[in-house]
């Protein structure tokens, strides 16, 4: 399995960053990547991404959500993947509003097969990017939620 991991802080308070992270079907708006999040009754979200023209899907669930410090993941079918976003409040006196620190850890696998063998090398530097940018694209939500 490879594993990503992410520390960021953000100009923001834990709960905002929560806010955010918790709406998954939002995450289509914070990667070029991910095409579309469908919210499914039973509360599993599919996902549909497009990596470098290699397409994929996957269904997920959340696994434990504990407001506004914790929140994780993993799929019951398609490109296999977990993971969770630690979110902690952080003292900072120069900063008005509040910062906050988030870990955002990923582990993804991708099964055998020869269209994953040969997408490998794109997928992981794609998620590598995604991460990246999801992460700059949550900040811009929380300026633009602020202004």
């Amino acid at each position: 399995m490879a594993l990503i991991e992410k520390i960021v802080e953000f100009d923001a308070t834990a709960e905002e960053v929560f806010s955010i992270v918790e709406h998954v079907e939002g995450f289509s708006n914070y990667s070029v990547f991910v095409e579309d999040i469908i919210k499914h009754p039973d509360g599993t979200y599919e996902w549909k991404a497009d990596f470098f023209g290699f397409k994929t899907t996957w269904k997920a669930r959340i696994t434990r959500s504990e407001r506004p410090n914790y929140f994780e993941w993993e799929t019951i079918s398609g490109l296999h993947n977990k993971g969770s976003y630690h979110i902690e409040d952080i003292k900072s006196d120069d900063i008005e509003g509040g910062r906050a620190r988030v870990t955002f850890d990923m582990e993804y696998d991708l099964k055998g097969g020869l269209l994953e063998t040969l997408a490998a090398p794109m997928i992981n530097k794609a998620m590598d990017i995604v991460s990246k940018e999801v992460m700059e694209n949550i900040a811009e939500e929380i300026r633009l939620r602020r202004s």
